[in-house]
C-alpha cells in the first residue's frame, strides 16, 4: 500500500482559512454584543444636574454594559415656542432664542412622521418613529433622540435613536456618537451620521421640515447654551 507523501501527511489549516474563521468569529461577537447592547434601555437625564449624582454613582464601581445616557429637555408648557418659530421662519429677526424645551414643545406638535402602511401594501419590515426631542448637556453638545418602532413577521420592537453632536462652521449638525439604545454605531467615514440622517429623511415630507430648510440658508450662526439654542440670521 503506497505511503502517503510528506507534503499530504503534514497538510493543516491554510492562513487564508484561519484568517477567514477569525473574520467570522469576530463578525458574530460584533453582532451578538449590538445585539444584546441594543436590548437595554437607555437613560434618559432632563438636565446637567441629573448628571451629577449618576457620575458620582459610577466613580464607586466598574463600567456597566447600560452606563449610556442621553439629554432630553422636559417639554415646556404654553405655546412660547410658537412666537420663537415666527420670528424664526419668517427671517425678519436678527436674532433668535429658543429653549430645548420650546423646541420640543414645537416639534411635538409639527413633527409627525407618515403614518405607517396597512394592508396589502404593508412590507415585511416597517420602521416607524416619533417626533423628535432636543436637550443638552449644558457644555455646548446637543442630545437628539427618535423612537423607533420596528415591526417584523408579527413581532415589534421599540428602540431608542439617540445622538450628540455639534453645528460645524456650516451650522451643519456633525453627530460624534450615535446609539440604539446602549449599542453605538460606529463613527468610520461618518457611518454614523449617514445612519441617523437616513432615519431623519422621515420627517422630510411634513411641511414644517420644508419651512425649516428653506429657512436654514439664511442662518448665520448656531450656538448651543446652558439650555437652548441661539440663532443668529
Amino acid at each position: 500500500m503506497p505511503k502517503p507523501k510528506k507534503e499530504e501527511a503534514e497538510k493543516g489549516p491554510t492562513l487564508s482559512g484561519v484568517i477567514f474563521l477569525g473574520a467570522c468569529s469576530a463578525a458574530f461577537g460584533v453582532l451578538f454584543g449590538f445585539l444584546f447592547l441594543s436590548s437595554l434601555p437607555v437613560k434618559s437625564l432632563a438636565s446637567a444636574k441629573d448628571l451629577i449624582g449618576i457620575e458620582t454613582e459610577r466613580a464607586t464601581r466598574d463600567i456597566r454594559p447600560n452606563d449610556v445616557y442621553y439629554f432630553e429637555a422636559p417639554v415646556t408648557r404654553g405655546r412660547l415656542w410658537s412666537t420663537r418659530r415666527d420670528a424664526l421662519l419668517s427671517g425678519q429677526s436678527t436674532e433668535v432664542e429658543i429653549s430645548l424645551g420650546d423646541l420640543n414643545g414645537w416639534t411635538t406638535t409639527f413633527f409627525r412622521p407618515a403614518p405607517s402602511p396597512v394592508g396589502d401594501d404593508k412590507p415585511s419590515i416597517v420602521l416607524s418613529t416619533k417626533e423628535p426631542k432636543f436637550g443638552t448637556d449644558g457644555k455646548g453638545t446637543l442630545f437628539l433622540s427618535v423612537p423607533l418602532t420596528v415591526e417584523a413577521m408579527d413581532i415589534s420592537r421599540r428602540y431608542l435613536l439617540h445622538a450628540r453632536g455639534h453645528f460645524d462652521g456650516s451650522n451643519a449638525f456633525k453627530v460624534d456618537r450615535f446609539y440604539v439604545n446602549n449599542a453605538p454605531i460606529p463613527n468610520f467615514l461618518g457611518i454614523s451620521g449617514m445612519v441617523f440622517n437616513s432615519f431623519l429623511k422621515l420627517f422630510e415630507d411634513t411641511d414644517e421640515y420644508q419651512l425649516i430648510s428653506n429657512t436654514w440658508p439664511q442662518v448665520k450662526s448656531v450656538e448651543v447654551t446652558v439650555d437652548a439654542l441661539q440663532l443668529k440670521l
